[in-house]
């Protein structure tokens, strides 16, 4: 499984177990998790420069986060 950070463009991933945290954030940023069949599954704005979703109440083993513009594969441990 993947374990540690992405970077794209300054936004980074980091996946610890139980759960992901986007970090790069401009404030004001919509960041949504969607499980691998595209359904939206979590979601919040940024007020600061880190978001962070639980992963144990997600029930997906890969999501794809999208951060603004930007979409990550993540797979989940």
């Amino acid at each position: 499984a993947f374990a540690g950070k992405v970077a794209i463009n300054r936004i980074r991933v980091q996946n610890q177990k139980g759960s992901i945290s986007i970090l790069g954030l401009a404030k004001g940023t919509v960041v949504s998790v969607y499980d691998i069949a595209g359904q939206m599954i979590a979601t919040a704005t940024a007020t600061g420069p880190t978001v962070t979703f639980d992963t144990k109440r997600i029930g997906a083993n890969t999501v794809i986060v999208k951060a603004g513009n930007k979409y990550m594969k993540v797979v989940l441990y």
